[in-house]
C-alpha cells in the first residue's frame, strides 16, 4: 500500500513539473502575426501574451480539455477549446478578424484611423511596423529611413548635430521639401522648415508611413517631396512599464522609463514617458583644420532631456478625444570652446502639445486637432579670428499653431469623399546679441497659411480600378517682417545696407490638383500611375534674415516667391511567389520658381575677411527625374531580406538670373547634395539564441557647389565622395528582458562635410530592458 502511495505521489509529481504544452501564432485575417495578443485559459487564469511574431506557449498544463481565450484591441475576440492528452498540442494557427469600433485611438494596424486613410491613395508607399523597428539596427530616430530608396539621410556629425530627411532629391541639406508629421500633426517649422529629430524618440513610435511625392491633397506646403507620418505607440495592457539604459562609444548614456494604461472597458488609456542622454562627443575637425586655425577645438558633446505624455477617452465606440504634452531640452557642442564654459553650443527647448478628436456619424467620419509647438532656440558662438576675440549668442522664438479639420462621407462601399481645410501660423522673432561689441541684430516675421481641400475615392470594376481625383488650395501671407541693427560697430557695419521693414502684407496662392490611378491586373501585379502639383511657401529664415554661415555671408530676401512642382510618377507591385516581392517607381518632376540658395557673385567685407553673399532666391526651372526599386525576400518566418536602388538626377533646366543676383548662368548644373546613386540591402534573422540583423547604406557622390565646381579650400574635388556603412544589431529576449548591442558603421568609415568636418566614425552601443506587463485579464 506505501508503494502504490509513493508511486501514485511520484506520478503525481511528474504530472505536475513535466505537464503538457500548448503553442502556436496569432495571425490576422490577412496572414500577418499579431504581437501582444492576450492568451487567457479563464479555469486556472493563466495566460501570456503573443511575442513580435505572434508567438506564444502555455507550460505545464494537466491532461484536459481547456477553454483558451485570445484577445487584442482592434480584433475581435476569439474563443477555442483545446483536449490536451499525452502529447503537447504545437503550431496551432489562429486567425483574428478585425473589430471595426475597437481601432482608431487603442492600436494601429487595424481598421485606418481617419487621418491615415485619407492618405491611403495609389502613390508610391513605405511604412515600417514596429517590429521593424526593433530590427532596424538604428541608434536613433532618423537612422530608422536611411535604408530606404528614395530617401536621404543628411547628418554630418550624427546624434550631435541636426539631422535632415529629405525624399526625391527635394531637399539635399534642407528639411523644408519633406514635412514631418507626428499623430496628425506637422512638425516642420516656419522658420526653416527644420525638424529636431532628436526629439521623436524611436522607442516611442508605433509606425511610420513614407508617402513619396506631393501626390496628397490633404498636406500642401512642405510637402513637396513627400511626407513622413509616424504613429506613437498606444497603450494595449491594464498596466505596462519599460524600464531601459544604454551606455557606448564616447561615454554615451541613456536611460528611459516609458508607463502606460488602459481600462477594462478601454475607454480611458494613457502613456508617460521620460528619457535622458549625453554624450562627451568626439573632436569632428580634423587635424590638417586645426593647424590653420588658432581657435581652440573641443569634443562635440550631447546633453538632452524628454519628458511627455497623453490621454485619451473614448466616450463610445464612435466619438474619442485625445490630449497630448511632450518638453524636449537639447543642448550640443559646437566643437570649440575658449573662456565660455560650454564652449559654442546650440540648445533647444521646446514644448509640443496637440488635442485631436475623432468621431463617427453614420456615414461620415470626422478628425480634427489643434497644436501649438513653441522653440525656444540658443546658440553661443566664440572663436578667434585675426587674433581677435569674439562672443555672441542668437536667440529666437519659434512659435507654430495651427488647426486641422478632415470628414470622409461614404456615399457607397466603392465611394467616398475626404474634404476639409486647415490653417497654420508661423512666426519667429530673433535677435543676434554681440558681448565683444555693441552690435544688436534683430529679425522677425510670421507666415500664415489657409488651405482647404477635398479628394474621391471611386472603385470600378470589382474594386480593381481605383480612381482618385483631388485639389487643394493654399492661401499664404508674409507679414510682420522686418531685419534690423542697433549700435552697429564698425564689423557690423556692412549689415546697415541690408536692413528693411515690410508693413504692408505679401500674399500668395495656388490651386493644386492631383489624380491618382491604381489598376490591379490580378492578386499578384497593380500598377498605379499620379499627376500632382504641389506648392511651397519660402520659409522665414530665406525670407528675413542675414548671417554668417560657414559658406560665407546669407543675405534675406524678402521678395522671394513660391515654388511650385509638376510630378508625374507611375509604379509597379509584383508578388513573385516563394516570399519575394517587387517594387519599381519611376517619377519626373518640373519645378517652377525653385528656391535655391546660390552664390549672388558679389561679396562683403567682415571686418576681418572678404566674405562671398549667398542669398536664396528662385531660379527659374529644375528638373527631378529617378527610379526607385525595392525588392524583398521572406525567406521563411524568421528570416527576411531586402535589397534597393534609387537613381535621381536633379538638374537646373533653366536659369534666370535676377538683375542683383549671381552673374554665373547655372544652367544644367546639378543640385548640390543629393545623391546620383543611392542603394540599401539588409537582412533580419529571428531564432531562439539571438537575433540578428544588419544594414549595407550605399550613398553615391553628391555635387559640392551650386556651379558645380572643383572645392579649393577643403576636399579639392567637385564632388563628396561616395561611401558605405554597415550597421548590425544583436537582440536577445528572455523572459522580461530584452538586450541588444548595436554597432554603427562597422567599417568605421569617415566621410566629411563641405568644410571638413568628419562624422562620428565607430559607435558601438549596449542596451538593456526591463518589460512589465499586466493584461486586463490579471488582478
Amino acid at each position: 500500500m506505501n508503494k502504490i502511495l509513493f508511486f501514485s505521489f511520484l506520478l503525481f509529481c511528474t504530472c505536475f513539473v513535466y505537464g503538457q504544452n500548448v503553442s502556436g501564432y496569432v495571425y490576422s485575417s490577412d496572414n500577418q502575426s499579431i504581437a501582444d495578443v492576450n492568451v487567457y485559459m479563464p479555469e486556472i487564469k493563466k495566460g501570456t501574451v503573443t511575442s513580435e511574431n505572434g508567438f506564444f506557449e502555455i507550460k505545464n498544463l494537466e491532461s484536459k480539455k481547456y477553454v483558451v481565450v485570445f484577445s487584442s484591441l482592434g480584433y475581435q475576440t476569439k474563443t477555442i477549446e483545446i483536449n490536451l492528452k499525452k502529447t503537447d498540442i504545437t503550431n496551432l494557427k489562429i486567425i483574428l478578424e478585425r473589430e471595426f469600433y475597437l481601432t482608431d485611438e487603442i492600436v494601429i494596424g487595424a481598421e485606418k484611423n481617419l487621418e491615415e486613410s485619407v492618405l491611403d491613395i495609389p502613390v508610391r508607399t513605405k511604412t515600417i511596423g514596429v517590429s521593424e523597428i526593433n530590427s532596424i539596427p538604428a541608434i536613433s530616430s532618423s537612422k530608422l529611413f536611411e535604408g530606404i530608396s528614395g530617401v536621404n539621410v543628411y547628418s554630418e556629425a550624427g546624434m550631435f548635430s541636426s539631422t535632415v530627411v529629405s525624399l526625391r532629391g527635394l531637399g539635399g541639406k534642407s528639411q523644408s521639401g519633406t514635412l514631418v508629421v507626428i499623430d496628425g500633426s506637422p512638425v516642420n517649422k516656419s522658420d526653416a522648415g527644420s525638424v529636431d529629430w532628436s526629439m521623436i524618440d524611436k522607442d516611442n513610435i508605433s509606425s511610420i508611413e513614407i508617402i513619396k511625392g506631393p501626390g496628397s491633397v490633404i498636406f500642401g506646403s512642405n510637402a513637396m517631396g513627400g511626407i513622413i507620418n509616424i504613429t506613437s505607440l498606444k497603450p494595449k495592457d491594464r498596466f505596462s512599464a519599460t524600464v531601459s539604459s544604454s551606455y557606448g562609444t564616447y561615454n554615451t548614456f541613456d536611460t528611459k522609463l516609458r508607463l502606460s494604461g488602459i481600462t477594462d472597458n478601454a475607454k480611458f488609456y494613457w502613456r508617460t514617458f521620460t528619457s535622458y542622454r549625453s554624450s562627451d562627443g568626439y573632436i569632428n575637425t580634423p587635424d590638417e583644420i586645426i593647424k590653420e586655425n588658432d581657435t581652440i577645438v573641443v569634443p562635440v558633446f550631447l546633453n538632452e532631456m524628454i519628458a511627455g505624455g497623453f490621454a485619451g477617452y473614448r466616450f463610445d465606440d464612435k466619438n474619442s478625444l485625445e490630449l497630448s504634452l511632450n518638453y524636449f531640452d537639447n543642448q550640443k557642442g559646437r566643437g570649440v570652446k575658449i573662456y565660455e564654459n560650454n564652449g559654442a553650443n546650440t540648445q533647444r527647448n521646446t514644448i509640443h502639445s496637440y488635442a485631436r478628436y475623432r468621431g463617427n456619424f453614420g456615414n461620415l467620419r470626422l478628425f480634427a486637432n489643434t497644436f501649438v509647438l513653441y522653440e525656444d532656440y540658443f546658440r553661443l558662438n566664440e572663436y578667434y579670428s585675426d587674433g581677435e576675440y569674439a562672443l555672441y549668442e542668437i536667440k529666437s522664438d519659434r512659435i507654430e499653431k495651427g488647426a486641422k479639420v478632415i470628414a470622409q462621407y461614404n456615399f457607397s462601399e466603392n465611394t467616398e469623399l475626404d474634404f476639409g481645410g486647415e490653417f497654420k501660423d508661423g512666426s519667429v522673432n530673433g535677435a543676434d546679441i554681440y558681448y565683444t561689441s555693441t552690435d544688436i541684430i534683430r529679425n522677425r516675421g510670421n507666415l500664415d497659411i489657409y488651405s482647404s481641400f477635398a479628394q474621391a475615392k471611386i472603385k470600378l470594376l470589382n474594386k480593381k480600378l481605383v480612381i482618385v481625383p483631388g485639389v487643394r488650395f493654399d492661401y499664404a501671407t508674409f507679414k510682420n517682417a522686418a531685419f534690423s541693427i542697433e549700435n552697429p560697430s564698425y564689423s557690423i557695419e556692412y549689415l546697415s545696407e541690408y536692413q528693411f521693414v515690410s508693413d504692408k502684407p505679401v500674399n500668395w496662392s495656388s490651386f493644386s490638383p492631383k489624380l491618382s490611378v491604381n489598376y490591379e491586373f490580378s492578386k499578384r501585379f497593380d500598377a498605379y500611375a499620379t499627376v500632382a502639383k504641389g506648392f511651397r511657401a519660402p520659409n522665414l529664415d530665406d525670407l528675413c534674415r542675414s548671417d554668417q554661415v560657414r559658406t560665407g555671408f546669407r543675405l534675406a530676401n524678402p521678395e522671394i516667391k513660391p515654388e511650385y512642382l509638376y510630378s508625374f510618377e507611375t509604379g509597379v507591385d509584383l508578388d513573385l511567389n516563394y516570399g519575394l516581392n517587387l517594387s519599381l517607381s519611376t517619377y519626373y518632376n518640373i519645378g517652377k520658381d525653385f528656391m535655391y540658395l546660390l552664390s549672388t557673385g558679389d561679396s562683403v567685407n567682415l571686418g576681418y575677411t572678404i566674405s562671398p553673399i549667398y542669398q536664396t532666391d528662385n531660379i527659374g526651372e529644375v528638373r527631378i527625374y529617378g527610379i526607385e526599386s525595392d525588392l524583398s525576400y521572406q525567406v521563411k518566418k524568421s528570416l527576411s531580406l531586402f535589397v534597393n536602388y534609387t537613381y535621381n538626377q536633379s538638374v537646373i533646366s533653366q536659369f534666370i538670373v535676377n538683375p542683383e543676383g549671381a552673374g554665373i548662368d547655372l544652367t544644367n548644373k546639378f543640385l548640390t547634395d543629393v545623391p546620383t546613386h543611392k542603394a540599401g540591402a539588409g537582412f533580419a534573422f529571428v531564432n531562439k539564441i539571438v537575433d540578428f540583423s544588419g544594414a549595407v547604406n550605399y550613398v553615391g557622390t553628391r555635387w559640392i557647389k551650386d556651379d558645380n565646381s572643383i572645392d579649393e579650400v577643403y576636399l579639392f574635388d567637385d564632388k563628396y565622395p561616395a561611401y558605405t556603412t554597415l550597421d548590425v544589431k544583436l537582440r536577445k529576449q528572455f523572459k522580461n528582458f530584452d538586450c541588444s548591442i548595436i554597432v554603427d558603421n562597422v567599417l568605421n568609415k569617415i566621410y566629411t562635410n563641405s568644410k571638413g568636418y568628419k562624422c562620428p566614425g565607430r559607435m558601438i552601443i549596449f542596451e538593456l530592458k526591463y518589460n512589465f506587463k499586466r493584461s486586463k485579464n490579471e488582478g
